[in-house]
Parts: C-alpha cells; structure tokens; sequence
C-alpha cells in the first residue's frame, strides 16, 4: 500500500474541506460531517483524511455553539437596551408633562388633615372614626408617639419648647411620602396656628385641610383624666395658658368645630363634610417659615 506524504496528506485535507464547503462564512458541519463519513468508508486513504477531518469538525462545533450563545446575549442585551430607551422616553416624557403642570399637579397626590385641639379635645377618639368612614387609602400619625423618639435628653436637654417644635417638624415630613403617594393622611396633634410656621417647604405643595376641635375646657379635664396613664392631674393648672390661646383664635376660628354635645361620630362626619367641600383648606403657601 503506497505510503501517503504529509504534505500531500495535507493537501487532500484542504481539498476535502474545500470541497465539503464546511469552512467558510456559513459555519455549516452538516457537509463536514457527510464528507468525513464517505472519507472513512473509502479505504486506506479515505480513513487517513476523514480521520484528519475530525479535530476540523470539533473545532467548528465548538465554535459553532459559542457563536450561538454570543448571539443570544447579543440580542439579549439589544432588546434590554431598547426597553432601556423606551422606558427612558417614558420618564422623560412623563417628567416635562409633571413640570407643564407644576406644582399645583403634586398636591394632587394626596392630601393632609391637621386635627388640632388642645389636650382632652377629643383629637384621637374622632379620628379613629374618621378612619372607619374614610373610603380613601388612608394613614393616621398620632403625633405624641414622636416625643418616644427622644430617647435621651442628655446632660444639656433642649427646653420642651425646643423639643415640641422639632417633633412638629418630624410628624409633618413622615407624613409627605404618604401624601406623595395618594394617601388620605390624618395627623393628630397639638397645633395651634402659632405653630404653623413650622410646615416644611416641601409640604406647602400639597392639599392641606386643618380642623381644630374646640370643647369647652371642662370637657377637656374630663376626658384628660380618663386617660390610661391618669391624665396631667389638674388640667386647668397644667393646661390652662394653652386651652385659652385655643380659645382666642383670631382669623383661625373659621377652622374650628365648637360642640359639647355631639360624639365621636358626628364629629367625623361634620369633619368629613367640611374637608370635602374645601372650607377648611389652609393655603399654607402664605405661610412663613421657621
């Protein structure tokens, strides 16, 4: 049997790919593949070339997947980019319409409730109520939890006036996000219109309604000493500058709810009636700051 060259080994390799059309842009192994069978089925030296086709064939499988898997990620990516872009445009869209409409739009969002009145006014018992009839997505902030927050007052503690108008403070920003976010958000606290210096900027931009409710004081030492811990004691002593400045309103007795007699109940739904009809909308945009 005559011994076949290396070089012309070679040689027919080449001419076996080049005839089996398997190298070139296509990629295909299936021409390969019938080449290298009709090679090893032709004798001696079909075996000899189909044998050295091999390491051919694996070589352009292996390639063959991996051009498959770099297409995949390929597009993959191109289609995340493009839903990127598209998603981009949304925002950006999105963001010029909010500012064509201003800030008036955000106050759309949601709106706040201020439910002042002194001590004993009844202020958490209403409002419990007003939740039960409230068809809004609603948050309620019973703003005495923000004085647990101090949990130190330290060796130099700021004077409780200090301290109030920094709770303030901190009620009314935990309430934005709510209010961002569609939410009806009642706030019960103390707060007289002396202290309505104290809203924050970014709250001057949403619907904010401010009820005071307003009984007369000995309803208030009433309804203070039937507190859990007992209540302050003497009311009048402890309370009394307070109460009377709740009792000298000025401009602000328009927002204030006067009744000894009605309950929990009614007084909700009078809040209820006068928050939907505007009256008691505080434009707090004319408002000073601390």
């Amino acid at each position: 049997m005559p011994v076949q060259s290396c070089s012309t080994s070679r040689k027919a390799e080449a001419r076996l790919v080049t005839e089996s059309g398997v190298i070139n842009a296509a990629g295909r192994s299936t021409d390969l593949w019938l080449e290298v069978d009709r090679r090893l089925c032709g004798g001696a030296q079909g075996l000899d070339a189909g044998l050295r086709l091999i390491p051919t064939l694996i070589s352009r499988f292996f390639h063959f997947i991996y051009s498959l898997v770099c297409s995949f990620d390929i597009k993959g990516n191109h289609r995340m980019a493009d839903s990127g872009v598209e998603t981009a445009k949304r925002k950006s869209s999105g963001t010029k319409q909010s500012g064509q409409k201003g800030k008036k739009q955000a106050s759309e969002d949601g709106r706040l409730l201020l439910l002042s009145g002194p001590p004993g006014a009844g202020k958490s018992t209403v409002a419990k109520e007003l939740i039960e009839i409230s068809p809004n997505r609603t948050v309620y902030i019973e703003g005495d939890m923000f004085w647990q927050f101090i949990a130190k007052r330290g060796e130099n503690p700021l004077p409780r006036q200090a301290n109030s108008r920094l709770v303030i403070k901190s009620m009314m920003l935990a309430a934005l996000p709510f209010i961002r976010g569609g939410y009806f958000v009642i706030l019960d606290f103390t707060i007289g219109p002396w202290h309505l210096n104290l809203i924050p900027e970014p709250l001057k931009t949403v619907a904010f309604d401010y009820v005071i409710l307003g009984p007369s004081q000995k309803i208030c030492a009433k309804r203070e000493g039937m507190k859990k811990d007992g209540g302050v004691g003497d009311y009048g002593a402890t309370y009394h500058d307070l109460y009377e400045a709740f009792c000298n309103l000025g401009d602000y007795e328009r927002y204030a709810i006067r009744d000894d007699e009605a309950d929990a109940k009614t007084f909700a739904q009078r809040i209820w009636e006068v928050v939907n009809s505007g009256s008691h909308r505080l434009d707090v945009s004319k408002l000073g700051s601390d």
